[in-house]
């Protein structure tokens, strides 16, 4: 079971009802260039979100060419609709510190950009050695999977707002300790 289980029975203990690993149609394989996105995010998002996949290092003519599928948040608020997060380890990357400091400014968050910022510093040396030889389709060489992540958290983070009226919550769990973790986003999630 993985820890998006356990941080949603914490959740559901302080009353918080949610699902695990709902389908959003406006979170797919094909990221910023799916066509959902592109006729409802604001061009300020799609232009961070295009500038961050090529930064990463991202090849947006595979990621358009992407067969079409969701991609699943790990959690749900009912009723709200707002995404929750669990972040673990492999979420604190370089990568991931790149697409944190190319957020738009204003950029409505469910947590502390300052705290994610420290959690990188504290956490990418081993973060980055977790599937670092791995790549992906549109991030084809070794790290790539990191890329990945760091652009699907950003993509998560950025379109949330306007297709749930939510920030995302992120619950930082690198040290696999949820409870504190949990109580540390409480006031993060709409109810």
């Amino acid at each position: 079971m993985g820890l998006e289980h356990v941080v949603a029975a914490a959740l559901r203990a302080e009353g918080i009802d949610v699902t695990v690993g709902s389908r959003l149609p406006w979170l797919t394989v094909r990221g910023h260039l799916d066509s959902v996105v592109q006729r409802h995010a604001p061009a300020v998002l799609l232009d961070a979100l295009s500038a961050l996949h090529k930064k990463l290092g991202g090849d947006s003519t595979v990621l358009a060419a992407k067969r079409a599928g969701t991609v699943r948040p790990d959690l749900v608020v009912v009723g709200t609709g707002q995404v929750i997060e669990v972040d673990e380890v492999q979420h604190f990357t370089t990568a991931r510190e790149v697409s944190l400091d190319r957020y738009p400014a204003g950029v409505h968050l469910g947590f502390s950009l300052d705290d994610y910022r420290l959690l990188v510093r504290r956490h990418r040396s081993e973060a980055d050695r977790a599937f670092a030889h791995n790549c992906s389709a549109d991030f084809d060489f070794p790290g790539g999977r990191q890329a990945q992540r760091a652009y699907n958290d950003a993509l998560r983070d950025l379109l949330a707002p306007t297709f749930t009226g939510h920030a995302v919550v992120r619950v930082a769990v690198p040290t696999r300790v949820c409870a504190p973790a949990v109580k540390s986003c409480m006031g993060f999630i709409v109810r």
